[in-house]
């Protein structure tokens, strides 16, 4: 399978006013990085195995390393990202490596010349000011904490993406515009399916995630459904916490149920 912008254009924003404004609107305030979103296409991510995410994790070290939670920063979790998100440069390398990167392999990758201005110099440009107060190696261990949890993110999402087509025969459509964008992490049909951590910042107590897919899509003719694929924020050094095999069976009879 291969998911181009057109794809998802075709599929999640033509029959959208809202998505369809929003893309104009994108489109001109993010210039500097349209030509590469919209050229992305995902094709080698359909081919990796939960099997791949286990041999990653194993051959990789640990992505925290020694850094305890105590190092967070509130300046650095809060600040704005630049425009290309780390979601983006996730996939571009497994795009163009062919499989997932250890830690030690995204790090170096995020590093590159093509790659630093992206994210990681602009990134540290704009906290200069309000970490002044910090020593740079806290700082540092900050931005690491933040960067290291994100690629956990991205690998688990890539888990689950492997996981409903291996249990449930169920090929999700990926594509980093709708992921980061517009906030629906996969699809499949009409079916938008959205995978996050448990966090009180975003959901818990009457709050509703940040962005959520449906105030870009929620007005898509036919009507779209939208699926959430929650789990506990817990957090054990060492380990990924994958969604469990009954969220995804769940996720899935949801999926066929509808479909019959």
């Amino acid at each position: 399978m291969r998911v181009t912008f057109q794809d998802m254009y075709e599929d999640l924003v033509h029959g959208s006013e809202r998505a369809r404004s929003y893309v104009e609107w994108w489109r001109g305030h993010f210039a500097s990085i349209r030509n590469d979103v919209e050229a992305f296409a995902s094709e080698k991510l359909f081919s990796v195995t939960s099997a791949d995410v286990s041999a990653v994790l194993k051959r990789g070290t640990h992505a925290l390393g020694e850094i305890e939670k105590e190092r967070e920063l509130s300046e650095v979790e809060d600040s704005h990202m630049p425009p290309t998100a780390m979601q983006d440069l996730f996939h571009r390398f497994i795009e163009r490596e062919g499989s997932l990167p250890t830690w030690e392999e995204f790090r170096s990758f995020l590093l590159e010349p093509e790659q630093k201005p992206l994210i990681i110099g602009p990134w540290w440009s704009g906290l200069k000011e309000s970490v002044q107060k910090y020593d740079r190696e806290h700082v540092r261990d900050a931005m690491h904490w933040r960067v290291a949890r994100m690629y956990y993110s991205n690998l688990r999402e890539v888990d689950f993406l492997a996981r409903m087509r291996e249990r449930h025969d169920i090929s999700l459509k990926y594509h980093i515009f709708a992921d980061v964008r517009l906030r629906a992490d996969f699809w499949f049909g009409k079916h938008i399916v959205s995978v996050f951590l448990s966090n009180r910042r975003y959901r818990g107590q009457g709050d509703t995630r940040k962005h959520k897919a449906e105030e870009k899509l929620g007005d898509h003719v036919p009507p779209l459904t939208f699926n959430d694929v929650e789990f506990p924020n817990r957090y054990a050094r060492g380990e990924l916490y994958r969604v469990s095999d009954e969220e995804i069976d769940r996720v899935a009879a949801r999926i066929r149920g509808a479909r019959r």
